[in-house]
């Protein structure tokens, strides 16, 4: 994956997020052409820290986490068929006390770290598209993208080693149970259909 910079689009979902500080999170994607191969697709949550759903756990010490899966179909006649689905996870926080706002991205084997000195730089740098790299050639035909993206709060930072060695079984049922869960929501799923000719 590319973090793409798009300082237009970041500026107009930046306006329209101020504009509407209640806004509802929602996942945006656009085709993006790559020469003569089939195009990519670049991916954000516009929003996200403008929902009251998750604002306000957000505040209060709780890690909003932002589970991505974007998977290339292709259809068919009578069954569609997908290539290997790509995944990663995206978590925020608000350091309590200080103004302090971090961002971890972790794909499979790599996990990057960023911190923000103002929630808005942080609301700037989620607006920014991811691209997802595509094959370099695809048979002819009708293809769409599909990406899903669930939302959930919790507690505990995920990518604390603590949490990390009591990870799963009975001990991690226990410490949710006792230190609780916030909301979670699936946004609602996007499809980018394109052909190739």
């Amino acid at each position: 994956m590319r973090r793409a910079r798009y300082l237009l689009a970041v500026v107009v979902v930046g306006a329209a997020s101020a504009a509407s500080a209640q806004g509802r999170a929602i996942a945006l994607a656009r085709l993006v052409p790559q020469g003569s191969g089939p195009p990519w697709v670049a991916v954000h949550v516009s929003n996200l820290l403008d929902d009251s759903q998750w604002l306000e756990p957000w505040r209060n010490a709780y890690v909003v986490q932002v589970h991505w899966k974007v998977q290339l179909w292709q259809k068919n006649f009578l069954i569609n068929t997908s290539q290997p689905a790509v995944e990663w996870d995206v978590y925020v926080q608000q350091v309590p006390t200080i103004d302090l706002f971090n961002y971890t991205e972790r794909t499979t084997g790599r996990t990057m770290r960023k911190s923000f000195g103002t929630v808005d730089s942080l609301k700037a740098y989620l607006t920014e598209d991811v691209s997802i790299p595509g094959p370099r050639q695809l048979a002819p035909g009708r293809w769409y993208y599909r990406i899903d993206v669930r939302v959930a709060t919790s507690a505990e930072d995920p990518l604390d080693p603590r949490t990390a060695a009591n990870a799963g079984g009975v001990a991690q049922a226990i410490v949710g149970w006792i230190v609780g869960g916030g909301p979670t929501r699936d946004l609602p799923t996007v499809t980018v259909p394109f052909t190739v000719p």
